[in-house]
């Protein structure tokens, strides 16, 4: 799975292997920012950033095997 980039100005891209079932976006305290589900067989979506303040986040990427979770930072 990758993420990028990991220095956002306002989109980040996702791409899997697996199809994505849910992307959310969480604060360094764990508030939620975002909760995407995925449209079925989506294995690639970009997810815009724009509404939110700049600071450190992170990208909780679900499929049906496995989460992955990543840091972004946001100018």
């Amino acid at each position: 799975m990758d993420i990028y980039p990991t220095l956002v100005s306002e989109w980040i891209n996702i791409e899997c292997e697996d199809e994505i079932n849910r992307v959310q976006v969480l604060s360094v305290n764990g508030a939620l920012f975002k909760d995407l589900k995925v449209e079925p067989d989506k294995s690639k979506i970009e997810l815009s950033l724009s509404g939110l303040p700049a600071g450190l986040y992170f990208i909780r990427v679900s499929t049906a095997e496995n989460q992955l979770l990543r840091k972004v930072y946001k100018k």
